[in-house]
């Protein structure tokens, strides 16, 4: 499952040097790509908020070199599942159905 191409608007990264070449993805998607300033995780709030679901899984100072691609599955499984109070105690895939984009991003 993607996000259709014709979604994606912008792209924000950190600063880090596995972004070299940001340029081809620009290309690609048709997207702008933007940059957070240093020591600033609040403009990558998704991001951060997401990092602190999966540690709830993958504790840090945890090594990762044996967790399976099921286990990560399963994770992001129930996090999607879980309901949250931002989106009104929805889930992630009942609040994108509803928005009628979950389908969308079944079909890619």
């Amino acid at each position: 499952m993607g996000v259709p191409t014709d979604l994606i608007k912008t792209i924000t990264f950190d600063r880090g040097k596995e972004f070299y070449g940001y340029e081809a993805l620009e290309n690609k998607f048709q997207a702008k790509v933007y940059f957070c300033h240093p020591h600033c995780p609040n403009e990558r709030a998704q991001n951060e908020q997401t990092n602190g679901l999966l540690r709830q899984f993958f504790p840090k100072r945890h090594s990762l070199a044996n967790i399976t691609l099921s286990q990560v599955k399963e994770a992001v499984a129930l996090i999607n599942n879980r309901p949250k109070k931002k989106l009104g105690f929805r889930t992630t895939i009942e609040f994108l159905t509803e928005l009628g984009i979950y389908q969308l991003l079944s079909l890619t």
